[in-house]
């Protein structure tokens, strides 16, 4: 009789596997989860997208909170009327009947989807059509009516998908008509249907195709499982559903819960109570993990059938009572309580409680009596251990009634296992022999066309082998020709490089004639003039006035000399950059001698004295270097103050990569707004008399800075004058940077 009551176990497992399928079937329809549409809701940018957003909220908060999807579904439908949206008031329309359908409002579900479909025809709008079929093809199916006009309704959303290229939507398509199929024990159909979706939800998944999710897919796995099940294919059954359980994400408790649910069934009716167990169990953690406590009724009255086989009466007995206790207060199911009631009746009879088991058997036949849709198998399992019960207490009419209950009921539920079985194994073989006629007319199609096209497939490999030929051929020569071009290039570039070195000294060059030009126009102009006019004087007076007329002369001489040394310094400042560079080492003491003994006279008349206190060895063109001293020292000497002798300072300070040079006098000094034009060609602070050509300190930068060093001015402390330069301690550069000369 044990085997009996294991039977009643098993025909409750197949109405609890519908109701897996209806949730999971309808999980996947949502798409993505209510944290996924609230960001992407906070997101938008747009009234459209938000509108769109919010029907499809709705739609999620109905496995939530039912008052929150309807909420948001008709503030969606509002919004979408007012901005005289169409196609999302028609997406509004269907989202609230999904949101009726989950929560098992049938006739306003069909309402509304066929409000929204009626926009979509308008429209002419496929996209919506597609989804509004769909939509109305669940609501039929999950109500149990008319499950032919379901079908139909999946078939047109299936077909206007395919014309859409919406693949995501096919394979939902095929998950639906598997579970309509399924339930009117058309199992090739089924079959058929639901490995399409499999497949096909797989191969969207692995190329991370938009639309799809891991949760879409484990829907489909969860109902093939099933439906394995169902035919009593426990090897298909147990692999489908671990390979669901694989590609669940970790956070899905309530699709995990479920999984191992229907593992933990098919484990049972395989009569492997302790593997059922391990799964159970884990069905019960992801439950209390996610708080879904509908299904706790279903998962405890299995495991109590499970403990009860394996001769654990006190663990069966407890699990029998938590189902009870929740099936008694706050989750009325009337078809898992007939059950329970007899799956406990036969507890009580293996302990010899038979007036309890009594109590509970006909509890469960008089709910039996009252509801519609309880399975077969759970009254003819109470009317077995009642019959068991009233024989030993010696009811013996009793116990004849329920005997031949029970062998009624057990015939016609026989007679509908045999058939499941036989029907679902055809399915199976159907389904292999149409893949394997498929595979062979596909073989047979690629032979013939093998035989067809062979000798053209000859002639073509002739023609490739020529062409291959041809091709390295005219490879090798465009080798060669790229050979050359590259060499061409290189020899372009080359010249390319030299004309614009050319072009660049031509340039300094032409810069140079500018500068020559202007300072030509002015300062030598005036000198020739001076030399003139001084020299007329001269031989005017010379007869009357010979003291005078040498004054002239001696003025003549002076615009003559500072006319050599203005030539002097416009032929050296256009000189700087030329080939004639040469590095060497030197003392810095010995330059500073010889600026020294340069303008000894000048020092001398001035009374004045320099000063070389940091002695050092420079590595650069020592022309270049003393010509530096020479026009700062000179500028000194010259700008002297009138007050005072002139006293020249020169020392270095060494900072990391760079010498530091500071030249320092106690001269007049030179004013702020003027500081910063010292440094340019011909600017000069004083009058003409005195300040020679203006070239001195612009020859000094142009010298610095191709050594990549710089020189500025500061103020010193007694008014006077500090110049201060840097050069670097590596060698420096052989030739000066043309970019440097100012124009």
């Amino acid at each position: 009789m044990i085997h009996n009551t294991s039977l009643l176990f098993r025909r409750i497992l197949l109405s609890t596997i519908f109701l897996c399928w209806m949730v999971l079937g309808i999980s996947q329809t949502l798409g993505r989860s209510v944290p996924e549409l609230l960001q992407e809701y906070k997101d938008a940018t747009n009234d459209s997208v938000k509108i769109e957003t919010l029907s499809s909220l709705a739609g999620a908060y109905a496995n939530v909170n039912a008052d929150s999807a309807f909420f948001v579904g008709e503030r969606a439908l509002e919004q979408a009327k007012l901005g005289n949206y169409k196609y999302l008031e028609g997406n509004a329309y269907v989202s609230l009947g999904e949101v009726y359908d989950i929560t098992g409002q049938f006739e306003p579900a069909l309402e509304n989807i066929n409000k929204g479909l009626e926009i979509f025809l308008q429209l002419k709008n496929n996209k919506g059509r597609a989804r509004a079929y769909n939509a109305r093809g669940l609501a039929r199916l999950y109500a149990n009516r008319n499950l032919e006009a379901a079908a139909t309704d999946f078939e047109a959303s299936r077909k206007l998908s395919l014309e859409l290229g919406d693949l995501v939507q096919v394979a939902k398509n095929g998950h639906n008509l598997g579970q309509v199929y399924h339930k009117e024990e058309d199992y090739p159909a089924a079959l058929k249907n639901y490995l399409l979706a499999r497949n096909l939800k797989d191969s969207l998944l692995a190329l991370n195709y938009p639309g799809i999710t891991a949760r879409d897919l484990i829907s489909t796995y969860n109902n093939l499982g099933a439906f394995y099940n169902t035919i009593y294919q426990f090897d298909k059954a147990r692999e489908t559903l671990k390979r669901g359980i694989e590609v669940a994400p970790e956070e899905e408790y309530r699709r995990l819960l479920v999984l191992n649910y229907t593992l933990g069934t098919v484990e049972e009716r395989d009569s492997n109570y302790n593997e059922a167990l391990i799964y159970l169990q884990k069905s019960v953690e992801f439950s209390d993990k996610g708080g879904f406590n509908y299904y706790l009724p279903n998962i405890y009255d299995v495991m109590g059938q499970s403990y009860l086989q394996l001769k654990s009466r006190e663990a069966a007995r407890d699990h029998f009572k938590m189902a009870l206790d929740l099936l008694n207060t706050t989750l009325p199911k009337p078809d898992v309580k007939v059950g329970v009631l007899a799956h406990q009746a036969e507890l009580f009879f293996q302990e010899g409680r038979f007036f309890d088991a009594i109590a509970n058997t006909d509890e469960a036949l008089s709910i039996a009596d009252k509801n519609d849709n309880i399975p077969l198998e759970n009254i003819r399992d109470a009317h077995d251990v009642r019959a068991k019960a009233a024989g030993k207490l010696g009811d013996d009419q009793g116990a004849a009634y329920h005997y031949k209950k029970f062998t009624e009921f057990s015939k016609l539920i026989e007679s509908t296992e045999h058939k499941k079985q036989y029907v679902g194994l055809q399915a199976i073989y159907d389904v292999q022999l149409n893949t394997q006629q498929y595979e062979h007319k596909l073989t047979k199609q690629k032979l013939e066309l093998s035989e067809k096209w062979v000798f053209w497939l000859k002639i073509t490999a002739g023609l490739i082998t020529i062409l291959a030929l041809l091709l390295f051929v005219a490879k090798n020569r465009e080798t060669k020709a790229k050979k050359e071009v590259i060499v061409v290039n290189q020899e372009m570039e080359s010249k390319n490089i030299e004309l614009a070195s050319s072009n660049q000294k031509l340039n300094i060059a032409s810069s140079k004639l500018s500068q020559f030009s202007f300072a030509t126009g002015h300062d030598l102009k005036e000198s020739l003039r001076n030399i003139t006019s001084f020299t007329q004087l001269a031989s005017i007076e010379l007869a009357e006035n010979p003291p005078q007329a040498q004054v002239h002369l001696q003025e003549a001489a002076t615009s003559g000399k500072r006319m050599r040394k203005m030539l002097d310094d416009l032929l050296h400042y256009s000189n700087l950059g030329g080939n004639d560079t040469v590095i060497s080492r030197f003392p810095l003491d010995e330059v500073i001698s010889s600026v020294k003994q340069q303008l000894k006279t000048d020092i001398e008349e001035a009374r004045g004295d320099v000063l070389l206190t940091t002695p050092a060895t420079l590595k650069a063109n020592r022309t270049e270097v003393e010509q530096i001293f020479f026009n700062l020292v000179h500028n000194a000497i010259k700008y002297q103050s009138p007050d005072r002798e002139p006293r020249i300072t020169i020392k270095l300070e060494d900072r990391e990569e760079q010498l530091v040079f500071i030249v320092c006098d106690n001269g007049m000094g030179i004013p702020v707004d003027h500081q910063k034009n010292i440094f340019k060609p011909f600017f000069r602070l004083h009058n003409r008399s005195k300040s020679g050509s203006g070239l001195g300190l612009s020859i000094c930068k142009t010298i610095i800075e191709s050594y990549d060093g710089e020189i500025w001015y500061e103020s010193a402390d007694d008014n006077g004058s500090c110049f201060c330069f840097t050069l670097p301690k590596s060698e420096p550069k052989a030739q000066l940077n043309p970019n440097l000369f100012i124009p």
